[in-house]
């Protein structure tokens, strides 16, 4: 299992993916489409932060998410772009 599954260490890889920002879009993206609603979660949580939620594939991802099938990926992401003030 990659590491962000791990029950035990995923909270600090994704907190390591935070702290690289831009650069580990890619990952975090990649991370939207997880089968555990958990890391689809936090990758949105990573992703909905200045700059990185700037970018239009980043914007056009986290607009699909609001539909995810697990309603707590799907409310917090709505919740995640209406602090963020993004018109969508």
């Amino acid at each position: 299992a990659m590491l962000i599954e791990d029950p035990e260490l995923g909270d600090a890889a994704f907190t390591a993916l935070n702290s690289i920002g831009v650069a580990a879009r890619g990952q975090l993206m990649a991370a939207l489409t997880n089968h555990h609603p958990h890391v689809r979660r936090s990758a949105m949580s990573c992703l909905a932060r200045e700059p990185i939620v700037d970018e239009p594939e980043v914007l056009t991802a986290l607009i699909h998410l609001m539909q995810d099938t697990n309603p707590t990926v799907a409310t917090d992401t709505v919740h995640a772009l209406v602090r963020m003030n993004r018109h969508i």
